[in-house]
């Protein structure tokens, strides 16, 4: 025997939400559910929904016109959250039912609340996939529902309409769509997923999305490092030669506006900047002179490795189009006196000895070494220097000694105590002169690999103008000059007057450099191995390196390619 217990409504609404798979105690709930649907307070009323729902799919004869009350409960609800659950519960009851109240509220889907219109999102996106014939009407009202005030409806259909159209003008909305989601959005793990869309959208129809480079750009204005990469990467998957030009400009500016930023992200996002505008102008040609001079423009202000970046930059550049190598070369040496690192250097003389194949170009880059080593030879000048300080100071001392009495005494610190107070003359050196001498610098702090790579560089300078039939009375002056840098070099670096002795690997690659450059019996192998082998090297590197790449952009074309 089955009693009909009174119960509250809260009651009727749990003991129908429960797991009850009994008929007979369903059926004695259904009247209460009913009248539930029309209750006051709305929580009443979608938790009724799902009873509804609940007991229709245990036992449909025990409420037949469950998918009726639905319906019309649409019809007649205000409740934004009670209409998506009556929909979302329609749509799995009754699919035609479901398909009628969309297109009576096609005119009036924009206006629709946002829950409402994820739910026709939901609906669209499952029932596509059976109801191909519906496909481009459902086309159209994707196209109606991404146009939500909300961002996650506007996510939704984009992805959506993706997913039921490959038409250009498809794939072009979802794309604008996902462009503003990645640059308004304030949550950065959103801008992230939607440039990643963004990607995706690429790989699936390449070509369609390239007008949206710069928009996507736009992203690169908040601060997060993770964010700015991601959009320089898809930026890049995007780039052509109609709009590289625009791309490089507005990079540009952006380089030129965080070169002076002290943020700790400045000096990461600076380098992101430069790899970027690095691939721009190896994969497009037409951009690299104008590149080349931006990126040496501004080295000074990059950190040591953006900086060294750049330099390898150059070396590809250099390489890869002979016709710019000039022009580069002289650039190069014009943005040296800008370079603090002694591994950017390095990387530096070894473009210049490579590449300087004019008179011209090695006399420009002769002039620069001399200018950064000083006075030569580098020990005798480093004791007259400081040997010319101390009578300096000692005169000072004795000139100055009364004048120093009456003027001022000695300076009392807080506790009583006496400050210690130096003797010495500030010193004069402008700081010109001291960036004049920055390899110098380098040198005498320890660093004999730099000095290592000037003295080949110096040979191969030689060598060349040899081949270049040079004035004999030039070319045994400058030769002079060579030798007379190494020598020096690896007194000095023996001496006392460096922070760090000179190590014997580049104690003994100078003294190879030397050798070379006085050996006349075998002029021939040391000009090949010099002017040749090491360019010949370098270059089966790059092509090696090239062709890994376009291998690489092959399979990742051939993986993502849509099979017809």
């Amino acid at each position: 025997m089955i009693y009909s217990i009174p119960m509250s409504t809260s009651e009727v609404i749990h003991c129908a939400l429960c797991k009850l798979k009994e008929p007979e105690l369903l059926e004695t709930l259904i009247p209460n559910v009913r009248q539930c649907l029309v209750h006051r307070h709305a929580y009443v009323r979608k938790n009724a929904i799902f009873a509804l729902y609940s007991i229709y799919r245990v036992s449909n004869h025990l409420i037949p016109d469950a998918p009726e009350l639905l319906y019309s409960f649409l019809l007649e609800e205000f409740d934004s959250v009670c209409k998506r659950n009556a929909f979302v519960c329609l749509s799995d009851l009754n699919r035609d039912a479901t398909l009628s109240y969309i297109q009576d509220n096609v005119y009036q889907i924009e206006n629709l609340d946002s829950l409402l219109q994820l739910a026709f999102v939901e609906f669209i996106r499952k029932d596509a996939q059976t109801a191909v014939t519906l496909r481009q009407q459902y086309v159209l009202l994707i196209s109606e529902i991404i146009e939500s005030s909300s961002n996650v409806v506007v996510y939704e259909a984009a992805i959506t309409l993706t997913a039921l159209s490959a038409s250009t003008e498809s794939m072009l909305l979802a794309g604008n769509k996902f462009v503003e989601l990645a640059t308004k959005e304030a949550d950065n793990n959103v801008k992230i997923i939607s440039l990643e869309r963004l990607g995706e959208l690429n790989r699936k129809s390449p070509g369609v999305l390239q007008d949206l480079c710069l928009d996507i750009l736009g992203v690169l204005s908040t601060h997060d490092i993770d964010v700015r990469r991601k959009a320089l990467d898809v930026t890049l998957q995007l780039i052509t030669s109609r709009n590289v030009e625009d791309v490089v400009k507005l990079l540009k500016k952006e380089l030129q506006r965080v070169s002076n930023a002290s943020e700790d992200s400045a000096a990461e996002y600076r380098q992101l900047l430069v790899n970027a505008i690095h691939k721009l102008a190896i994969d497009f040609s037409e951009v690299a002179t104008n590149v080349i001079d931006l990126l040496l423009d501004s080295i000074g202000d990059l950190t040591n490795a953006a900086a060294y970046d750049v330099i390898t930059f150059v070396k590809e550049v250099v390489e890869k189009f002979p016709d710019l190598r000039e022009s580069i070369i002289h650039k190069l040496i014009k943005s040296l006196p800008e370079v603090k690192s002694g591994k950017v250097f390095r990387g530096a003389f070894w473009v210049l000895g490579e590449y300087s194949l004019s008179e011209q170009c090695i006399k420009d880059a002769w002039k620069f070494v001399r200018s950064s080593i000083g006075e030569v030879p580098m020990l005798a000048s480093e004791k007259r220097h400081l040997d010319g300080n101390a009578v300096e100071v000692d005169n000072s001392d004795t000139d100055n000694a009364e004048s120093s009495k009456s003027k001022r005494g000695p300076v009392v610190l807080p506790d009583g105590t006496y400050a210690t107070e130096s003797a010495l003359l500030p010193s004069n050196d402008s700081n010109e002169d001291a960036n004049a001498l920055r390899v110098r610098k380098l040198i005498l702090s320890g660093d004999f690999y730099l000095a290592s790579v000037l003295s080949s560089t110096l040979v191969k300078f030689v060598l060349r103008l040899g081949r270049l039939k040079t004035a004999e009375r030039n070319l045994n002056a400058l030769k002079a000059e060579a030798l007379l840098i190494m020598v020096s070099i690896l007194r000095i670096g023996e001496s006392g007057f460096v922070a760090r002795r000179i190590d014997e690997d580049s104690a003994d690659r100078i003294l190879s450099c030397i050798r070379f450059l006085t050996d006349d019996n075998d002029r021939e192998s040391i000009e090949k191995g010099f002017l040749e082998d090491t360019k010949e090297a370098y270059k089966s590197q790059v092509e090696t390196e090239s062709k890994k790449q376009a291998e690489a952009q092959a399979k990742d074309l051939q993986d993502n390619a849509e099979h017809v």
